[in-house]
C-alpha cells in the first residue's frame, strides 16, 4: 500500500466514524510527515517499534501535548488502516505536567469588566458570563443571538458540533450597547476585526 492509497484509506475512515474536519486535517499530517521521514514506499511495513523512534524523534521540537496527538493519529492508523492495534502499553502516551492556569481574583475580574471601551466589555462578557472560548467569540455572527429565546447558537465549536449556551439579561444589555455604537451587518461576525486577526 502505497502512501496515497494509505492516506486516502485513512481520511475515508475518519470521515465514516465522523471525526471533525480539523482532527481530519490534522490526523493525515501527521502521518504523512512520518511517511516521509522513513521514505516509505510502502507503508504497510510499519510496525510498533518504527512508531516509537518517530515520536522519539519528534520529541526534539513537539511539545508533550502536541506529541499525544501525533501519538494518537498514530494509533488510530496502525488500528483502521493496517488493522493491527497497538495497546497503550506498547504505544502509550507521553506523561507532562499540564502549565498552571493563572486564575482571575473577582476583584480583578470586576476590575476588567468596568472598562469604558464598549466593545472590549461585550468580548469579555461573552467569555466570562457564555464561558464561551475566544475563538468561538470571534467566529461569533449577530444571526447566533437569539434574544428571544435567550440563547447564543456557538457554530463548530472545538469538537466540531454545536451547541446553544443561555444568553443573561446582563449580557444581552451589552450586546445591544456594543451593536448599537459598532451596529455590525447581521450576516456578518459580531467583532470582524477580530475574526480576521484569529485566521
Amino acid at each position: 500500500m502505497n502512501k496515497d492509497e494509505a492516506l486516502n484509506k485513512f481520511t475515508f475512515m475518519m470521515e465514516y466514524r465522523n471525526l471533525s474536519s480539523n482532527t481530519i486535517h490534522m490526523y493525515r499530517w501527521y502521518l504523512s510527515r512520518m511517511f516521509d521521514f522513513y521514505q516509505l514506499e510502502d507503508v504497510s511495513i510499519l510496525d510498533v517499534s518504527m512508531a516509537q523512534n518517530y515520536v522519539v524523534h519528534m520529541k526534539q521540537t513537539y511539545a508533550p501535548a502536541s506529541l499525544n496527538a501525533v501519538i494518537s493519529a498514530i494509533r488510530y492508523f496502525f488500528d483502521v488502516v493496517l488493522e493491527s492495534p497497538l495497546s497503550r502499553r506498547q504505544f502509550p502516551n507521553i506523561l507532562y505536567h499540564p502549565v498552571e492556569i493563572t486564575v482571575f481574583t473577582d476583584e480583578q475580574i470586576h476590575l476588567l469588566l468596568d472598562t469604558k471601551d464598549i466593545r472590549l466589555r461585550a468580548f469579555l462578557l461573552l467569555g466570562l458570563d457564555a464561558g464561551l472560548r475566544v475563538g468561538e467569540v470571534a467566529r461569533l455572527k449577530v444571526s447566533d443571538i437569539d434574544s428571544k429565546n435567550m440563547l447564543l447558537s456557538i457554530q463548530n465549536s472545538k469538537r466540531g458540533k454545536s451547541r446553544k449556551v443561555p444568553l443573561s439579561n446582563t449580557l444581552l444589555k451589552a450586546l445591544r450597547e456594543y451593536w448599537i455604537v459598532y451596529k455590525p451587518d447581521k450576516n456578518e461576525y459580531l467583532f470582524p476585526a477580530v475574526q480576521s486577526n484569529s485566521k
